[in-house]
């Protein structure tokens, strides 16, 4: 590893490249954000062994991502958060 991967620079740094990012992308306003979960029709409890998947809902730093980002229900969004701290407890992530 290299010692700025674990600095507050490259934090820094990301959450500048997701402000631009989200910045030059803007999404109307009267579009739905579709849930992942509700469309396929999952419970995202199931997930706390895939931690492949979970890392898409982490930030760098292991952080979980808010929900603006992942565009889940508050429901679904609760599930998430126990399943990866599920995973976390068992050493998965």
């Amino acid at each position: 590893y290299d010692p700025f991967d674990f600095s507050i620079a490259k934090l820094n740094l990301e959450n500048r490249q997701r402000q631009e990012k989200s910045r030059f992308v803007s999404q109307p306003k009267n579009i739905k954000k579709k849930d992942i979960f509700t469309s396929k029709n999952l419970n995202p409890l199931d997930f706390y062994c895939s931690p492949v998947f979970l890392s898409n809902f982490l930030t760098s730093s292991g952080q979980i991502l808010p929900r603006e980002q992942t565009n889940l229900t508050l429901k679904n969004q609760r599930l998430l958060a126990k399943a990866i701290k599920r995973c976390r407890a068992i050493g998965l992530i």
